[in-house]
């Protein structure tokens, strides 16, 4: 007859700490009936596992042979018991497509890092996401208040604009000392136009070539391209800045307050996981400007 499971897991505790009071402890069982189990396993295999000694247990040849097996047999029931109760956990975001190219692509494998057990689905969209037949848990949104009731409001980080340029482009043009200096550069813009926002705000002149696009990823690579001078949000120009492929030529103050919103209905209860994310982004984001 084949020992049960749990003789077996007593046995290989026992041998491992060739002690019974240690295997009691761990088992959360009395010695007295760790020591009777083993009993009746040696009984049952009619075979002597241990040999008992003053200060503990020791092994017969027999039992060293049989705790290997049982060791590497018991591990493997361990792992497949928790590939098959694992559940895996899936959040799905939504972010401006400009966001999720420059700043959270290259994070993905900290993320994954991080959170191991966690299946990430992330969409691309500039529109508000509907909460419901879509199954987006947040959106992340660059945008500006007012937001729609309902909504749990955050901002995660604030819009900080700089002008940036090629190292190349930067060295052939003027050199950018204020916000007068950037009409006489060729501006590379995206469907936020802060340009003209910055036209109409500091009353500067109209630049006489500027080249749009409708992502700011897009105006960010013509900048890395040499294209022009670009006027991006500096969470998402960071790290190329960094990396001595784009030179910051002009940080820029804005006055309204637009910047990156967390959204989600009020209300909404996450799991535990689920939170740990948000709160991650929170501070990578937060830690992604000086």
């Amino acid at each position: 007859m084949l020992p049960g499971l749990n003789a077996l897991r007593v046995f290989e505790s026992v041998a491992r700490h060739q002690n019974f009071r240690l295997a009691a402890e761990e088992l959360h069982l009395t010695q007295s009936a760790v020591a009777q189990r083993v009993r009746r396993l040696e009984s049952d295999l009619g075979t002597i596992l241990f040999t008992r000694q003053p200060r503990g247990l020791l092994l017969t040849a027999q039992g060293q042979t049989y705790h290997q097996s049982v060791q590497a047999g018991l591990a493997v029931i361990d792992e497949a018991t928790r590939a098959l109760t694992a559940k895996t956990q899936h959040l799905v975001m939504s972010v401006p497509p400009s966001f999720g190219s420059k700043w959270l692509l290259p994070r993905m494998d900290e993320i994954r890092g991080a959170f191991p057990d966690l299946e990430l689905r992330i969409t691309a969209s500039e529109a508000l996401a509907g909460f419901g037949a879509d199954g987006v848990d947040f959106v992340i949104r660059f945008s500006s208040p007012p937001f729609d009731k309902g909504l749990h409001v955050e901002c995660m980080a604030a819009a900080e604009l700089c002008a940036v340029a090629s190292p190349s482009y930067a060295a052939a043009n003027p050199v950018v000392r204020g916000l007068s200096d950037l009409s006489r550069h060729r501006l590379i813009d995206d469907a936020h136009r802060n340009w003209e926002k910055l036209i109409r705000h500091a009353n500067l002149g109209v630049a006489d070539k500027v080249l749009r696009f409708e992502q700011t990823s897009l105006a960010i690579d013509a900048a890395l391209a040499g294209q022009g001078l670009c006027i991006a949000p500096r969470i998402l120009v960071e790290a190329h800045i960094a990396n001595d492929e784009l030179r910051l030529l002009h940080e820029i103050e804005k006055p309204d307050d637009e910047g990156y919103f967390l959204l989600y209905p009020e209300g909404r209860d996450f799991d535990p996981g689920k939170w740990a994310i948000i709160d991650w982004l929170k501070g990578k984001m937060a830690g992604s400007l000086p």
